[in-house]
């Protein structure tokens, strides 16, 4: 999470007609340079939301097509489907009021979610990460050590001071910073058990960055634990790639997953980052 600093608030309206769907925005304002363009939309909506989730999203446990008279998801309003959070540079396809990317739902005050003009641009984000930590596939990293990052272990389900499990036992969170389990707390806490095997209690109140890659790479053939190559020598995203995406869309949303017809585009779309 970036540090905090001291924030100019400048209450700017504006009425979003080509990129977004007609919308009140606040702009916020900094006098950090990074945060300048960042915008929150309300509603917080992607243009044409409906007609992108019912051409390229399956409700995968029914096997059929989203329907927006039936189905309904925060992230899938703002064609989020990785449900993304905003950056202080921000994510390409996001485009605010200006044209220039920064459009969020302000769930965090000067930032929050993403809102993306197109899904295929969600897609493209959710790969920018992995591109980033395994240096464009040039340091390939196994599936747990990936989710270990993406889902520390020492974070609660939610990152939540405390979170409990089904039996009603309460985990602390364990990672730095903000929110902390109070002083009184003597529960378990949330972290990386000696042998990798975390019991169920944990798993159903803490991040098992385990149990995480397993669900990324169902049915793939690849143990977690095994190196991920992810890109194909020019850097493009390879199938295996595709596959471990729409599975970690689908553990986000826990309902949809995106269609080949997607994931084509998105690749379509990502241009390596750093490649000469």
């Amino acid at each position: 999470m970036m540090a905090a600093a001291k924030f100019a608030y400048q209450v700017v309206r504006y009425v979003a007609r080509r990129l977004l769907a007609p919308a009140f925005l606040v702009a916020l304002g900094s006098t950090n340079p990074a945060w300048a363009q960042l915008v929150a939309v309300s509603p917080p909506e992607g243009q044409y939301w409906r007609q992108y989730a019912e051409n390229y999203l399956i409700a995968f446990r029914e096997n059929r097509p989203f329907s927006a008279s039936r189905d309904t998801s925060r992230c899938v309003r703002m064609n989020n489907y990785g449900c993304l959070w905003q950056r202080s540079r921000p994510w390409e396809g996001t485009p605010g009021p200006s044209g220039a990317d920064g459009a969020h739902d302000g769930t965090g005050g000067r930032t929050g979610h993403a809102i993306f003009s197109h899904p295929k641009w969600s897609i493209v984000a959710s790969m920018r990460w992995f591109e980033t930590k395994t240096d464009g596939g040039r340091r390939p990293q196994t599936g747990v050590a990936l989710a270990a990052e993406y889902a520390p272990w020492c974070d609660t389900i939610g990152s939540s001071a405390t979170k409990a499990d089904r039996s009603g036992r309460l985990w602390g969170r364990a990672c730095g910073g903000s929110p902390q389990p109070p002083p009184t707390f003597r529960g378990p806490r949330c972290g990386r058990p000696a042998n990798d095997m975390p019991g169920r209690a944990q798993c159903e109140a803490c991040n098992c960055p385990t149990s995480i890659a397993s669900y990324w790479l169902r049915s793939s053939g690849i143990r977690a634990d095994e190196p991920l190559v992810l890109f194909d020598p020019n850097g493009k995203p390879n199938q295996l790639f595709r596959g471990l995406i729409a599975q970690k869309i689908a553990l986000e949303t826990g309902r949809f997953k995106p269609n080949d017809r997607l994931l084509d585009e998105a690749v379509e779309t990502f241009r390596p980052i750093g490649r000469h």
